[in-house]
């Protein structure tokens, strides 16, 4: 069974379809066959030979009418990138195969199929440029912009240093808020008419009901983010007075001048 690089056998056909002029039609064929056959591969090991696909399924991954399907698929074969079987009408499906640009893994039929493997290799710097150069520049740098990302989204969950002085500021400042449940009463007093004539009377009933309220940092907070910053900047720094007299003594091995 064949090895094939899905995104390598991509990039090759729409290198193929640019110099060769492929129609739109003839890309979205191919393009959709690639899509169902990769669904059948393991990994990077592929199906080997005719797979079955029903034209409905076809059809759904290409926007265009079935008379235009098959005028595609007969234009590829006819260039040697794919090979089909015609099915039967409502009983079988067509059978369609592949022919892989690949040229370490070379097209089972001859013929037809070998235009791809010349087209591939009379193109001296085609493997260079779409395979190995693709692995190691492309390919390098797809792996280089992803490890800068997630560089870059782990840095951002870090908090600097500008960061942290706002929200130490903010919080002395007491413009940080807090969010605490406080329990309201709350009364309700409704009047009720009196029986047979009588005088109404009000009843009154209490209620708790917990309500959450927006309150400034509190005062401990304030003044530890007030110490915490004046240690950043150096503000608190004790005073020792020294007083008495201290010897001088001068070292040497010159000897000093009256």
């Amino acid at each position: 069974m064949p090895i094939v690089n899905y995104v390598r056998e991509h990039m090759r056909f729409i290198e193929y379809a640019s110099d060769e002029g492929l129609s739109s039609g003839e890309r979205l064929v191919w393009y959709a066959l690639m899509h169902i056959i990769n669904g059948r591969a393991q990994g990077s090991i592929w199906p080997e030979g005719f797979i079955r696909i029903a034209n409905d399924r076809l059809l759904a991954l290409c926007p265009m009418q079935l008379g235009a399907v098959i005028m595609a698929r007969n234009s590829l074969k006819q260039r040697g990138l794919i090979d089909f079987i015609p099915g039967s009408r409502n009983k079988r499906a067509p059978a369609y195969k592949i022919n892989f640009f690949s040229p370490e893994f070379p097209p089972d039929s001859p013929g037809k199929a070998g235009k791809v493997q010349s087209y591939c290799e009379n193109r001296s710097n085609y493997n260079n440029n779409m395979g190995s150069n693709y692995d190691n520049n492309i390919g390098g740098k797809v792996t280089e912009n992803i490890k800068k990302r997630m560089v870059e989204k782990e840095d951002a969950l870090i908090a600097k240093q500008d960061e942290v002085l706002k929200y130490l500021t903010a919080v002395m400042r007491r413009e940080m808020k807090e969010f605490v449940v406080v329990t309201c009463m709350e009364e309700k007093t409704e009047v009720i008419p009196g029986e047979g004539g009588g005088k109404p009377t009000r009843r009154t009933t209490k209620k708790e009901e917990p309500k959450v309220v927006e309150i400034p940092a509190r005062l401990c907070d304030a003044n530890k983010a007030a110490e915490l910053l004046g240690k950043r900047y150096g503000l608190f720094t004790d005073r020792v007075d020294v007083s008495g007299s201290l010897p001088v003594i001068l070292a040497g091995e010159d000897a000093l001048d009256d």
